[in-house]
Formats: C-alpha cells, sequence, structure tokens
C-alpha cells in the first residue's frame, strides 16, 4: 500500500490530455481536433517545443513532460567537412519512446533524510502550535513527537515524558518478533500455541503461525497473540532488539493483562522512541528489508481508528498506519495513545502523542493530528 505512495519518483511532473492530437506550429500547441478513433498500429510520436516536449502515443494520448526530455537548443549552422566515410563513427540515434510512455527525465536527486530522526533541525513555529494545543486543555500531560520526512524538519513536546506507552510497545515486539524470523529463531509456518486459550478450546488447540499472530496482536490488538510473541522471542531479547535500533527508552519486561512479580518494571517505550522507530520503517531502515514492508502492512490495517486516522484518512490520496493504546490508570485518570505514518500527496511524516488526562483524549489527538496535517502543507 505504501510502497505506491512512497515509492514514487520526485521531481518529474506530467499531465495527462485526451483524446485530440497535435500539429506543432512554430512551437504553439494548435487547437484540439476532432476526436480520433485510436489506430492499434499506429506508432507512437514524441514532438518537441521550446521548453516542452509532448508524447503521443496510438491512442491519440497527448502527455506533456516538464521539464523536456531533451534540452531544446537552436540550430546550428551546417559546417563544410568530408563527407561520411564507411569508417566514421555513425551519429547517436535519439531514443525513441518506450511503448509504456516517454522516458523519465533526469531531475535532481532529493536531499535524503538523516538516518537518525534527532539530526532533523527543528521548527520552532511547529513547537509553540503544538505547546498551545496541550496548554488549552486543563491539567493535560503530553507528549508528541513530530518527524516530517517531506519538509526535512520535526517538532517535539516533551518527548521523553515517562507515561506508560500501552499497547504502542507492541512496535517493539512487532518488530523483535519479525527479526527472529528473518534470524532463524523462529519460523514463518510453525503453528505455535498461543499462550493464553481462546473461550472454549482446549488446552493447545489454539495454535497460530507468526504471521497470524502478528495480525491478531497489530491489526485487532489481541493480547493473547502479544503475549505468545513475548514468550516465543523473549523479554531479553525484545528489548536488546530495540535498543539495537537505537531505541534507548523502551524495555519490554511484562505481558499484557497477567499477573507478574511485584519487582517486575513495566515496559517503556517513550514517544521518541516510538517515533523513532516508525521513522525506521518509513525509511525502509530496519536490518531485514522484508520487515519494513511487512509492518507497514500490518500498521495499514489496523482496526482502530479512532485517534490519528480519524479525520486524515477521509482525505484524498492520505493514507495513514498506526498503532494506537490506551488504559485507565489506577487513579483513575485517563492514557490515551497513537503514533503512526501518514504519507499523501503533499506528506510523508511520523506522529506520535501520548496524553494522561482526567478524561480520554482520543478525540484531542485525532483533532491535533488534523491541525497537523494542515500546518505540513502551509508553506514554511
Amino acid at each position: 500500500m505504501l510502497a505506491s505512495a512512497l515509492d514514487l519518483p520526485l521531481g518529474a511532473q506530467h499531465t495527462v490530455y485526451r483524446p485530440a492530437p497535435l500539429r506543432p506550429v512554430t512551437g504553439v500547441i494548435s487547437s484540439p481536433s476532432p476526436v480520433p478513433v485510436p489506430d492499434e498500429n499506429a506508432p507512437d510520436t514524441l514532438i518537441r517545443y521550446p521548453g516542452q516536449t509532448m508524447y503521443i502515443n496510438k491512442y491519440g494520448e497527448r502527455i506533456v513532460v516538464d521539464p523536456p526530455l531533451v534540452p531544446l537548443a537552436p540550430p546550428s549552422p551546417p559546417t563544410p567537412g568530408p563527407s561520411p566515410s564507411r569508417s566514421a563513427p555513425a551519429p547517436e540515434p535519439e531514443p525513441s519512446p518506450s511503448p509504456r510512455g516517454p522516458a523519465a527525465s533526469p531531475t535532481p536527486a532529493p536531499v535524503p533524510e538523516p538516518e537518525d530522526p534527532d539530526d532533523l533541525p527543528g521548527d520552532a513555529e511547529l513547537e509553540a502550535r503544538l505547546k498551545e494545543e496541550i496548554y488549552a486543555v486543563a491539567d493535560l500531560e503530553a507528549g508528541i513527537v513530530l518527524y516530517d520526512l517531506k519538509g526535512g524538519r520535526k517538532a517535539t513536546v516533551n518527548p521523553r515524558i515517562g507515561l506508560y506507552p500501552s499497547s504502542v510497545v507492541k512496535l517493539a515486539i512487532m518488530v523483535g518478533a519479525l527479526d527472529a524470523v528473518a534470524t532463524g529463531k523462529l519460523s514463518w509456518d510453525v503453528r505455535y500455541p498461543v499462550t493464553r486459550v481462546a473461550p472454549g478450546l482446549a488446552p493447545g488447540d489454539d495454535r497460530a503461525p507468526v504471521p497470524e499472530l502478528l495480525e491478531r496482536m497489530i491489526v485487532q490488538g489481541d493480547h493473547a497473540a502479544a503475549n505468545t510473541l513475548f514468550d516465543l522471542v523473549g523479554a531479553e531479547q525484545l528489548t536488546r532488539h530495540a535498543a539495537s535500533l537505537g531505541l534507548t527508552d523502551t524495555a519490554v519486561c511484562r505481558k499484557f493483562n497477567a499477573p507478574v512479580a511485584t519487582r517486575t518494571p513495566p515496559n517503556r517505550m517513550s514517544p521518541a522512541d516510538a517515533a523513532h522507530l516508525l521513522y525506521l520503517i518509513v525509511r525502509k531502515d530496519l536490518p531485514d528489508p522484508l520487515a519494513s514492508r511487512k509492518a507497514l502492512d500490518l500498521l495499514g490495517r489496523q482496526t482502530k481508528t479512532s485517534g490519528i486516522p480519524r479525520f486524515l484518512a477521509k482525505l484524498p490520496g492520505v493514507h495513514v498506519f498506526n498503532l494506537p493504546g490506551g488504559a485507565r490508570m489506577k487513579d483513575g485518570e485517563e492514557l490515551s495513545c497513537d503514533a503512526a505514518i501518514v504519507t499523501g500527496p503533499q506528506h510523508a511524516y511520523v506522529l506520535v502523542a501520548y496524553t494522561l488526562a482526567r478524561q480520554d483524549q482520543t478525540g484531542w489527538i485525532a483533532q491535533v493530528a488534523h491541525k497537523v496535517h494542515r500546518w505540513l502543507a502551509s508553506p514554511k
């Protein structure tokens, strides 16, 4: 899903006109003539005008390529010289258009994002706007991290806040399990017994392979699948793998909704670490090249969309890949979290928000996400 949105070449612009043919008149496009009948045997045509190249296929479709495929130059006067002999090198033929369309025009290489998102320059204006949104809610504790890949900037507010990550820590379990498969520690096809037996099944009857366990954990939010992967990979290995990816505030220590020893520390994953991991995924920087694509596929099929995707997923061409979380704390306060990758015609960014307040703030997260989307579309 994302691959088509992210792998598009940057810089090449083209417009398709249907279906009238063109006739060059001193570099000016003539008025369209009546619609022609497509001729399956008609050759493709490439016409160049000053500052513009026009490609016409056999169906009469006109494709304007900007910048021109071949720079135009005034014709040079013929120079006298000996007639060409058989030993003289033949002139190189002009490239003919591909049956699928004109050749891609050369474009400047985009400036690559830094491997570490912390190296992105901060945007003080965006940070000020995010702080205003937080201060507008009474008694709200919040941490927000925004990495704008399209604009090459970041904005953070309390990125290392010590709020419980809830289900967002499943991001670490997901990439840890994918790494275990890539390194041969787990098999993709073996049906492993699920840690908690599903209702109505005898012990040992509920079994699932790793792909299904990942699907249950990420797409459906199933804690039993998460606990099974926790047992299969191991808490220490999950935490160690997270650290190898540069996640310094992440520790996977406990299962979900399961009794633990008193001294077992809680799970940790700061908003900065969650955003860092999503940044690696969207850039396809995980050690296993296929792991990033699998992670995007899982996050893109998320069924809980009341947070960051609530308004954004309705916008044309926008795709949201997210993992939400939430919990009611012992003191009665509500924890709401969401971590997402957002892509679209004018966007490619990572947004993570953790909140703790007297009331659930999932709606607030959705509104802030919508505002962030508009802010990023505005000129700097």
